[in-house]
């Protein structure tokens, strides 16, 4: 998963890589969530079956079980925004209470709003892109909760919400999908890579389709050839087994003749529904589904059409092939790319009845409609039609009709490819372009503007290459590797690393001796995106180099790579004799965010350079974990101020969504920036049982008094001059005795939550560089592989 930073307004923070920065997908969660506690509101983004439901609910199980043991973590619960379908006039409270209601728990709105305003609930939001016509519903429920830590996920295309926190899911790389399948099909990998050879990316880069893959590969049949082949190999095979082992089972007259057309006409029939034409609805009325079946029946002659139309539909339901959604009146698709499948297979049949105008406005112009075409084309066998499905979609959009481009079959592809050369736009752009269809048969253009004279042009052909990914461009851009321009040098590195080929390595390592740094790590960022188990021999062996740039590099490799395989090498270098080698090596372990890298940095809390403890306090509160909070505490009395002053926004950045409250003994430090980030916090968060304490604070010689109006805020908020003579410190660290009935009440909570969610998930998404966990057994399940 990568984080994308917003532009500081042209100013870099001296503490801060500005760079994307990669991570675990819950480590990067709960690190973005850390680090913006004003606006604590994250959007992960992904393509289509990357994993990002199935990220959510993996993140759900993990703070449940967290807060069983923890009162004062927060409690997580999770909403599936599908459900705001704008007809039914419901609120993202109403989806909350009818969660909670799921879970066995009867909570009034009033009591969700309490819990909301006190920051004690983590709302995950699964699937903004699907709620075009309740987007207002859901950016007032943002507003009304600004402060209350949230995490939406959405497609990359389709989310008008603009969320300044994003997180992206990382494509698997080509050695994790080797992995996967070596794991997945035990002595049948082999043949199965080398029959895809270098499609298998293009096929299969994200967890939904690699395990569909997995699931339709025989040993004595030809592999698909696209997604479309795949999808219909995979539903072919789940009819074939449903039917071998229901054969005992009665099913209506007629029905696997129809099965298909079915779920067709369906898919199609809900893609066109809705008040507006951008509408994406992906929930429909049981009724409405019968009455869309009983009118194709009845059109194509059928007898009894309303008989057969519940028949049948109460069929698929019944087969799994749709299910019943949340409300028990409604019915969907297992997952969104089936539902855009099957409108797919509609279109083709569709295609010739549609005029030019028709395919362009009613269809084309909206984004729902992309994925459905993108997967159309894969199995349009007229080349006519093809071709003009290619030019309306550059009459449209130009990115758009790139991207089609590279759909059609391989045959036609030079012809939609020089579709997009012709176009009358800048050759960057059109570099550019190439780049997004991603079609081998772009490949010469792109090596014929390998050698322009304009740096620029060979740079953004060589990254556009690497999107490409082909193993025919490989040689192509480790050539460029050592042009005289390093801005050509840089783009060519990223390059390698877009395409992923273990045969980059070698001279990508090489680049390490480069004479331009952005270029040395150019070089480090694409082989930790290779991240392979040779990658990281290569990386051992380097370190017996000993020189400082090649360990720093080395360093930003491993961060990149980002797994826990990766550490021991880390603990190595945090050894080294070089200061700028070991500050790296803490960023890196806080790219990785994983539980072992948090204890390696609280280690370095006590490390005897005072700019160690500062960067090691710095990347502790970049992660997030509470396990930090006691260690960076005890730093609040380090002798550095710099050291207290980090220690201090840490903390802040950790407590501030978690309600854990600040030591009252940094408030002495009168030349301590720290002092000033207790008070702001205080002012925000304070509760009575610290107004006893701050009181004690006056008598301080250097307190500032202009802070006395954060005792008057606490006073404000609870109401109370004074409270119970009990310290926040002695109530958060050593809650000893029964629980108040509040944390009774929140650890029941969060009790249900972990029982409802317990059963593990496979795959956590999109994981960089770490795919040891089983994947799911069938993709027929709801949740995302």
């Amino acid at each position: 998963m990568q984080s994308c930073p917003p532009v500081q307004n042209g100013v870099k923070s001296d503490d801060l890589k500005d760079e994307p920065k990669q991570f675990e997908v819950l480590a990067g969660l709960r690190q973005s969530i850390a680090q913006h506690q004003k606006s604590p509101q994250v959007l992960l983004v992904g393509k289509p079956g990357s994993g990002k439901s199935t990220a959510l609910k993996r993140l759900l199980w993990e703070e449940a079980q967290a807060a069983l043991t923890n009162p004062g973590l927060l409690i997580p619960v999770l909403v599936e925004l599908r459900e705001l379908d704008g007809s039914n006039h419901k609120s993202v409270l109403d989806l909350l209470e009818a969660t909670f209601r799921r879970n066995k728990l009867r909570l009034k709105q009033d009591l969700i709003e309490d819990l909301l305003f006190e920051g004690r609930i983590l709302v995950l939001l699964d699937g903004l892109n699907e709620v075009p016509t309740a987007i207002c519903e859901v950016e007032s429920f943002r507003a009304d909760y600004e402060q209350v830590p949230m995490v939406f996920t959405s497609r990359e295309l389709g989310t008008s919400i603009a969320i300044e926190h994003k997180l992206e899911m990382v494509s698997l790389t080509e050695p994790q999908m080797r992995r996967f399948v070596e794991m997945r099909l035990p002595g049948h990998a082999k043949a199965l890579l080398k029959a895809m050879g270098d499609r298998l990316r293009d096929l299969a880069e994200t967890p939904l389709m690699l395990t569909m893959l997995c699931e339709v590969y025989r040993p004595d049949q030809p592999v698909p050839q696209n997604r479309g082949e795949l999808f219909r190999r995979k539903f072919i095979q789940d009819y074939d087994t449903i039917h071998k082992a229901e054969g005992t089972i009665v099913v209506s007259e007629g029905f696997y003749e129809f099965k298909n057309e079915l779920l067709q006409h369906l898919a199609g029939c809900m893609m066109r529904f809705g008040d507006q034409p951008t509408e994406f609805v992906l929930q429909i009325d049981r009724r409405t589904a019968e009455d869309w079946l009983e009118k194709w029946l009845r059109q194509r002659g059928e007898t009894d059409p309303a008989t057969k139309a519940k028949r049948w539909l109460k069929d698929l339901l019944k087969y799994h092939l749709l299910q019943v959604a949340s409300e028990p009146n409604k019915i969907e698709f297992h997952h969104q790319l089936f539902q855009e499948y099957y409108a797919a297979e509609q279109l083709l049949r569709q295609l010739p009845q549609l005029n030019n105008d028709c395919l362009k406005w009613d269809y084309l112009n909206y984004l729902k409609w992309t994925e459905p075409f993108a997967l159309m084309l894969e199995l349009v066998e007229d080349e006519q039609e093809a071709l003009r499905v290619v030019r309306s979609a550059l009459e449209v959009d130009w990115q758009l009709g790139a991207r089609l481009a590279g759909k059609v079959k391989p045959e036609w592809q030079e012809q939609t490819i020089e579709m997009v050369r012709s176009l009358n736009l800048p050759q960057m752009f059109k570099i550019h372009l190439l780049g997004v269809g991603r079609s081998k048969a772009a490949i010469p253009a792109l090596i014929e503007c390998l050698k322009d004279e304009d740096s620029f042009i060979r740079g953004k052909a060589a990254f556009a290459l690497g999107e490409i990914g082909s193993d025919s461009v490989i040689q192509s851009l480790i050539e460029l590797l050592e042009d005289e321009d390093s801005f050509v040098r840089w783009k060519a590195a990223d390059g390698l690393g877009e395409a992923g080929s273990e045969a980059a390595i070698p001279p990508l390592i090489n680049l390490f001796k480069d004479e331009d740094v952005d270029v040395r790590e150019s070089a480090a960022f694409a082989l930790g995106k290779i991240g392979s188990e040779a990658v990281i021999q290569s990386l051992i062996k380097l370190l017996k180099d000993g020189k400082v740039d090649v360990c720093k590099n080395v360093v930003l490799a491993l961060g990149e790579i980002g797994t826990d395989a990766v550490i021991p090498l880390l603990v190595e270098l945090l050894r080294d004799e070089d200061f700028s080698v070991r500050w790296e090596t803490a960023f890196a372990l806080g790219k990785i965010g994983t539980d072992i890298a948090v204890l390696l940095l609280v280690e370095l809390l006590e490390d005897e350079n005072s700019y160690m403890r500062e960067v090691a306090a710095h990347t502790l509160g970049e992660i997030g974990s509470d396990t930090a909070i006691l260690p960076l505490a005890e730093l609040l009395k380090d002798e550095d101020s710099r050291v207290r002053d980090r220690a201090a926004s840490s903390l802040k950045k950790i407590g501030e969504h978690r309600a854990i409250p600040p030591s009252f003994k940094i408030l002495e430090d009168e030349n301590c920036e720290a002092s000033v980030n207790a008070i702001d916090w205080l002012h925000e968060t304070g509760s009575e049982a610290d107004i006893s304490e701050l009181k004690q604070c006056l008598n301080y010689e250097g307190f500032d008094y202009e802070n006395i109006d954060t005792l008057i805020a606490i006073q404000n908020r609870c109401k109370r001059y004074n409270a119970e003579p009990v310290t926040s410190i002695e109530r958060t660290i050593a809650p000893t005795g029964a629980k108040t009935s509040d944390q009774q009440s929140e650890q029941a909570i969060a009790q249900n939550i972990f029982n409802f969610y317990a059963p593990a998930y496979g795959v956590t998404g999109n994981i960089e560089g770490d795919l040891n966990v089983q994947p799911p057994a069938s993709t027929s399940d709801p949740v995302d592989p």
